[in-house]
């Protein structure tokens, strides 16, 4: 998919690509054989190899602590070995839902919105405008 996107132009983004760490991926020796090397964790050298492969990632965090800890990651860089091993840990999961069933967007984009969305939506345009 990255191939393709490169050839059209897409910028590609990757939401929550920690996966909260379920998958077992902070396990992943590559992972933590870089970690080891850097003094990071195992979240900052996922998210430096987004980076790096030029893909942005978007990660979900929700303390304070672990949105600081995410940003650590532009103070370093990964090795090509390091980056090559990791490649190799590529799960290839799907989290989220992943469609180009043109029904299925049709669907989504007009769901009606939920009353937590909308107040949640007023609160941050209020906040920011």
């Amino acid at each position: 998919m990255r191939a393709y996107l490169k050839e059209k132009g897409i910028q590609p983004v990757a939401y929550s690509p920690l996966a909260r760490g379920r998958n077992g991926i902070y396990e992943e020796g590559s992972v933590q054989q870089a970690a080891k090397n850097h003094g990071r964790l195992p979240s900052q050298i996922l998210l430096r190899w987004h980076i790096q492969e030029g893909i942005i990632p978007i990660p979900k965090a929700t303390s304070e602590e672990h949105q600081k800890s995410n940003l650590k990651v532009f103070d370093f860089s990964l090795t090509e070995q390091e980056m090559a091993d990791l490649e190799e840990t590529d799960q290839n999961l799907r989290i989220g839902k992943l469609s180009t069933d043109e029904e299925q967007m049709r669907w989504y984009a007009s769901r009606p919105k939920r009353s937590e969305e909308r107040r949640v939506g007023k609160e941050c345009r209020s906040r920011w405008s």
